[in-house]
């Protein structure tokens, strides 16, 4: 057996070749005739061969993709279980001496070699999306944090009639009339502005006016432009993610199909149904229809994490069922909170032992959905906040309380998923494996 490791950066990639006594190193640029060097180069072992490389982030996914395309396949690492493996062959670390550590470790461990999950074209797009949501709308809520405190210096007032930094009227005001001057100077047409918004009239928009002829804020010309930069990069932010969403919903009804839409269609046909096939065609177009939505992992996964109270119909569900990809590949609901980073880290000698943080090794997307879905589910689901309150009155803080109702969610979800099934509220009461 011959393995050959390779070491991804941004521009080049390193290749060794290791048969058990020797290697061979070569270099070959992050580029489409570098990938044909290393194809044909791989073409000339005559021997049965293995190819690894660690999992980057982003390096690796192009090369996979065209060796896959040209029936080779690739075994992708997972970094962390590879780093500790490669520093007892050598401390040092460059290029060259990764990629033939990865080589040497693939070839003593074989079928042990902890893998990576990688997942399909489709769930990677639908990851990719809701990264980039994630960053945009964490970019988009410090911008607004920012904007409130810019108006808590000039225009303090304002912050009693608007509570959302990014409300349209807000945003229209303030794109306009950016300073508390240049409202006041145009306070006769700042009016007549709010007051044409929906749910808006004028004795609502003069109370606005009013409040601000009297404000404690700053006069600074200046803040216009403070002002005025962020209303612009709030409103660009918002467009951008408004069509993030949109796409971000194309993919994800290609990955796991439109069968609710199937389903409200089906009922609205049903006479249309009726004149064009006859009884049998139409229990035969209804058994593939159910076999469809059997096989489609991914719409079962949706169904089961839809069905927990709360969960929202897009951004949660998408970015778990995205960044997990196939389920099957966590033997038990450990291995996934573990996966996730919400295992705890002991510490221990002698008879010393203390359960510390949670390890915060794993996935923080997931990390970060499922705290936020935690929150939301203690106000909702009976059981849970009966569990946080019974550990707030045992002393423990919130956050620590907050942990472990995250961690119970994500055992709910993967049982759930595993089980091809839809929550109830018995299931809380189970010992889900």
């Amino acid at each position: 057996m011959i393995t050959v490791g390779i070491d991804i950066s941004s521009t080049k990639f390193d290749v060794a070749i290791f048969d058990g006594e020797k290697f061979k190193h070569y270099v070959f640029k992050q580029s489409y005739d570098g990938f044909n060097e290393f194809f044909d180069l791989i073409k000339g072992i005559d021997d049965e061969y293995m190819i690894a490389m660690e999992s980057t982030g982003t390096y690796h996914v192009a090369l996979k993709q065209f060796l896959n395309k040209k029936g080779i396949q690739v075994l992708v690492l997972h970094p962390y279980s590879l780093k500790n493996f490669m520093k007892s062959f050598s401390h040092s670390k460059t290029d060259k001496i990764d990629s033939k550590n990865i080589a040497k470790a693939v070839y003593i461990l074989k079928d042990y070699v902890i893998k990576s999950s990688e997942p399909e074209d489709l769930v990677l797009e639908l990851r990719n999306l809701l990264r980039a949501r994630e960053s945009i709308a964490k970019n988009l809520g410090s911008l607004k944090t920012q904007l409130k405190n810019d108006l808590k210096k000039y225009m303090p007032e304002l912050l009693n009639h608007f509570s959302k930094m990014d409300s349209p009227v807000l945003l229209k005001l303030l794109s306009r009339y950016p300073t508390l001057n240049s409202i006041m100077k145009h306070r006769r047409k700042a009016t007549n502005l709010l007051a044409s918004f929906k749910n808006w009239n004028k004795e609502k928009a003069l109370k606005v006016i009013n409040d601000l002829k009297i404000s404690i804020g700053i006069r600074h010309d200046s803040s216009a432009i403070l002002i005025k930069s962020k209303i612009i990069l709030i409103k660009d932010y918002k467009e951008q993610l408004e069509l993030l969403e949109e796409e971000i919903q194309r993919i994800a009804n290609e990955l796991i199909g439109n069968f609710k839409d199937n389903d409200s269609n089906e009922k609205n046909n049903k006479h249309k149904n009726e004149r064009d096939y006859d009884n049998h065609e139409s229990n035969n177009n209804q058994n593939r229809k159910d076999k469809n939505i059997t096989e489609n992992e991914y719409y079962q996964a949706y169904r089961a994490i839809m069905s927990i109270p709360d969960s929202g119909e897009l951004v949660t569900p998408y970015t778990i069922i995205s960044e997990i990809g196939d389920i099957s590949r966590f033997k038990t609901k450990r291995h996934l909170v573990s996966y996730i980073g919400f295992d705890p880290t002991i510490s221990q000698s002698g008879k010393y032992r203390k359960n510390k943080r949670i390890s915060k090794k794993g996935n923080s997307h997931l990390r970060r959905i499922f705290s936020l879905w935690a929150e939301r589910i203690i106000k909702s689901i009976p059981q849970y906040k009966a569990k946080y309150e019974s550990l707030i009155e045992r002393g423990k803080p919130r956050k620590v309380a907050l942990t472990a109702i995250t961690r119970k969610l994500i055992e709910l979800v993967y049982t759930l998923w595993k089980n091809k099934t839809t929550f109830n509220y018995e299931y809380l009461n189970l010992k889900t494996a």
